[in-house]
């Protein structure tokens, strides 16, 4: 290009790019000056949107004439390439690093305030830019603003380009309503105006993160920090100035830009403001230095995390300070029977902890969190500081069975953490038909010696006995016992619920009128249902469970949380709220319920609803290591990586035998950066802690990342692995043998799958995850429409409307199913609105993913990651 005339303008050299084009400085010979021309970009000259919004951009400069906007000269096409001219601006973009460092408070005011004039001249002729951000002002070296590049803007009267709900602009400078994709007028420009203001000022924007996800979360969320945190000298005046073109909601913000700069002339004028410098604030420490120096003392912090760093973070957050609360953790109860009684030791600590946890004055760590702590060797005040813990409750247990007459002697004692001082403990020993009647007097007696009066209510509470059926009561217990056991997914968890599905069903065949255990029956038929095997007696079991419970007993909460559990699995989000509300008025600091709750707005959508309510349960109980997980997931989900790092470190110091830490952190350093060797040590160093079968999915990924195929093949057992999924399986090991080249071998496990899955939707024809997994058999199969038309009905069946959670990654089956069958346009349409919300996706993982390879060369594509 460089050296051509184009029609009447010689180019002199390329200035820079953007989405839409190329910009040069040209000469114009008719007229003898300087200009900048901007060529619609090779990849979009053909684009009959593209070239509409290019036309658009040059009739929106054209209506324009102010000294701080850039002149349009003309718009004009020549050898099939489409240009607009416009005025030579020497200077440069206000984004230069060098240029903002110069800035004194005044020149800093004087830019804002000529940016605002372009601005209202804009607005005045119904023109909003919606793209303002430092790359688009040009400053010249007398200080002189111009506002460029209106490919974005609106103006009334225009034909609509941008469908309703799309995201137009850049992240960092986006307002709240362009977020959420409602309709945006000039206060738009305005927030984006305070978004420059505050990054002139602090050397930082306001709303930071790794992501556009992040971003958008921040700006909705989340408000600016102080500008007297990042710098000094700020006038009080300035800092309003600036929090109210930052507010969150437009009618907020001030109204128009003539009076944002009539505010700022005002200011600009003060005795006080003239030649301020602006003293931005330094870290002491470089980062580059900080880094040499990490790696010196990495051990002494390694070391001294778990004795300084985590019990401090637990104190800190667990302590109720609001309503005073004294925090008692159950400890399990040694068993001192035999290894078959094992589940009966931790059954009656496990009931002992839910009486207690129904008074109200007092805040009790879940069993979940306590029950990690069995056999453990650390001391009373160690696992004070990791629950959060004011009081302990421990003991032993044994059920004799001698003479015929079974009889249970159990020995707690309450222990003060602060001192390791013993406020309580008594021996009991009485027939197993008072198993109840000890429950209750051990509860009521640990609050007695923790000063805590009962209310008349909770005695009756503490008092009742959930079945008369003592073998009832101890198959029940068996069920919770393998329960307890399952993780969704993991290794054996279908195994232990079947077994936990015939000790419940035991339990209310002994006793009709059980109606716990007929709340836990219901549970577990609905985990069964949507996690391994959608026959509908497992739906009909659940239901005729929580309707038998509410029949006995109508008021019970956790009839309530089994119907909410049935009601979010089905997808009927407000209806499960509505359950687990209710159940929380008898269950008012139940962080089970509070993760339900937040599992349930996140599938809404809900971001920032979901993280209060993870982050409510981890303070009411800092030991729980899946409320951890949540709120890691969850910040995952939006990228914001640095605040997802901990929570899964946390888990790994208090519980390293899971498999759910590593496996989000390997996650973590995927997407964060693509970082596959840091994601391969996290495995090295879960090695020996955790079952090999639990990460075995994770070393194939990563091999087949690195493209170490042979490798990834030989790591891929048998479908017997895949439990009921032995089409995952063979679609894994085609997946692996495509990518290796070995075609033959691809179509032959893509057949395979293909014939298990046919099978198995002409009786789950709703099953979103078997109509993606069919697509991509359909396409490894070249069997193009039908593969399209399996994806798209993936994604009908669950939409993000729908579900927040589950439908980015029926859309992400869908992108990658237009992969295979050659349709990039599509999947990387798919994949540009993927990386705009909450969800499995980012830049880095679209990099390193060979699965995307296809689509390394498309100039769409290299825009999206960045390369």
């Amino acid at each position: 290009m460089i050296g051509r005339t184009i029609s009447h303008y010689k180019i002199l050299q390329k200035l820079g790019e953007g989405g839409m084009g190329e910009v040069y400085l040209a000469e114009d010979t008719s007229l003898g000056r300087k200009v900048a021309i901007k060529f619609l970009s090779s990849d979009k000259a053909f684009d009959p949107e593209s070239r509409q919004r290019f036309v658009h951009e040059a009739r929106t400069q054209a209506m324009l004439s102010h000294p701080n906007i850039a002149t349009f000269h003309e718009v004009g096409e020549a050898e099939n390439k489409a240009f607009i001219v416009m005025e030579y601006i020497e200077g440069r973009p206000l984004s230069d690093s060098a240029q903002l460092e110069k800035l004194s408070l005044p020149e800093i005011l004087d830019l804002a305030i000529q940016i605002g004039e372009g601005l209202s001249a804009a607005h005045e002729k119904g023109i909003v830019h919606r793209d303002i951000k430092p790359e688009n002002i040009l400053v010249t070296s007398k200080r002189h603003a111009k506002i460029t590049d209106f490919g974005l803007a609106k103006w009334k009267g225009a034909s609509t380009l941008t469908k309703t709900g799309t995201r137009m602009g850049t992240a960092y400078y986006m307002s709240p309503e362009q977020v959420e994709g409602k309709k945006v007028d000039n206060r738009t420009d305005i927030f984006s105006l305070g978004v420059i203001l505050y990054e002139l000022l602090c050397a930082r924007r306001p709303f930071e993160g790794d992501t556009d996800t992040a971003i958008f979360y921040d700006l909705i969320n989340t408000q600016p920090q102080p500008l007297a945190r990042f710098a000094r000298n700020i006038p009080e005046k300035l800092e309003q100035i600036v929090l109210k073109c930052l507010a969150k909601k437009p009618e907020e913000r001030y109204q128009s830009t003539a009076d944002l700069v009539a505010d700022l002339k005002t200011l600009r004028r003060t005795s006080d403001i003239q030649n301020l410098p602006v003293s931005r604030s330094q870290p002491v420490i470089s980062r580059k230095s900080w880094i040499g120096i990490a790696a010196g003392l990495g051990v002494i912090v390694l070391a001294l995390a778990a004795y300084l760093i985590l019990p401090r973070f637990f104190t800190t957050v667990s302590i109720d300070t609001k309503s005073g609360r004294k925090m008692l953790a159950v400890l399990p109860f040694d068993n001192l029977g035999s290894v078959e009684e094992e589940y009966f030791a931790d059954g009656i600590t496990e009931e002992i902890t839910t009486r207690l946890a129904k008074i109200g004055r007092l805040g009790v760590i879940s069993h979940t969190s306590a029950r990690k702590y069995k056999k453990t060797d650390k001391t009373l005040k160690q696992i004070g500081a990791e629950l959060g813990a004011d009081y302990l409750l421990e003991g032993n247990i044994r059920w004799a069975k001698s003479g015929g007459a079974s009889r249970i002697r159990i020995n707690p004692q309450l222990i003060q953490v602060s001192d390791d001082s013993h406020l309580w403990a008594e021996n009991y020993d009485a027939v197993l038909n008072d198993v109840f009647e000890l429950q209750s007097s051990i509860a009521e007696k640990v609050a007695a010696a923790l000063d805590i009066a009962l209310l008349e209510p909770e005695r009756h509470i503490l008092a009742a006995k959930p079945t008369e059926n003592l073998e009832a009561y101890d198959f029940y217990l068996r069920g919770n016992d393998h329960f307890n056991r399952t993780t969704i997914g993991g290794v054996g968890s279908e195994k232990y619920l079947r077994i936990a599905f015939q000790m419940y069903e035991k339990a209310v065949d002994l006793d009709p009128n059980f109606a716990l255990a007929y709340c836990q029956f219901s549970r577990m038929n609905t985990e069964m249902y949507w996690h391994y095997d959608r026959k509908d007696q497992y739906l009909k079991n659940a239901n005729a469970g929580v309707e038998k419970a509410f029949k006995l007993s109508p008021g019970l909460p956790e009839a309530h949380i089994a119907l909410g559990s049935i009601y979010y699995h089905a997808r009927e989000y407000e209806k499960a709220l509505e359950q687990f509300s209710i159940a929380q008025k008898s269950l008012p600091n139940n962080p089970d319920l509070l993760q339900e709750i937040g599992f349930v707005q996140r599938r809404q959508g809900k971001w920032d609803l979901s993280l209060a309510s993870f982050k409510k349960a981890a303070e009411l109980d800092p030991g729980r290591t899946d409320v951890q997980i949540s709120l890691g997931a969850t910040y995952l989900r939006f990228g914001k990586y640095v605040e997802a790092e901990p929570c899964f470190k946390r888990v790994i110091l208090l519980d390293p035998a899971g498999d759910s830490p590593y496996r989000n952190l390997v996650d973590l350093y995927i997407k964060q950066d693509g970082n596959i060797e840091k994601a391969r040590q996290i495995l090295i160093q879960a090695a020996g802690k955790v079952d090999a079968a639990e990460l075995n999915d994770l070393w194939v990924r990563l091999d087949v990342l690195d493209g170490y195929y042979p490798k990834a093949l030989t790591r891929l057992w048998g479908p017997e692995v895949y439990n009921a999924d032995s089409a995952g399986y063979y679609l894994d090991k085609a997946g692996v043998y495509q990518l290796a080249g070995k075609a033959a071998l691809a179509r032959a496990c893509y057949d395979s799958a293909r014939i298990g899955l046919e099978k198995r939707l002409s009786t789950e024809s709703e099953n979103e995850a078997l109509r993606a997994q069919l697509g991509t058999a359909y396409a490894g199969l070249g069997r193009k429409n039908e593969a399209i038309r399996e994806g798209k009905k993936g994604v009908e069946l669950v939409p993000i409307a729908k579900d927040a959670m589950t439908g980015p990654a029926m859309l992400l089956d869908l992108a990658r199913i237009y992969v295979m069958v050659r349709e990039y346009d599509t999947a990387i349409k798919e994949l540009e609105y993927l990386l705009s919300i909450p969800g499995e996706l980012s830049s880095s993982l679209l990099r390193v993913d060979p699965v995307w390879a296809p689509l390394r060369n498309h100039p769409r594509f290299k825009k999206l990651v960045g390369t």
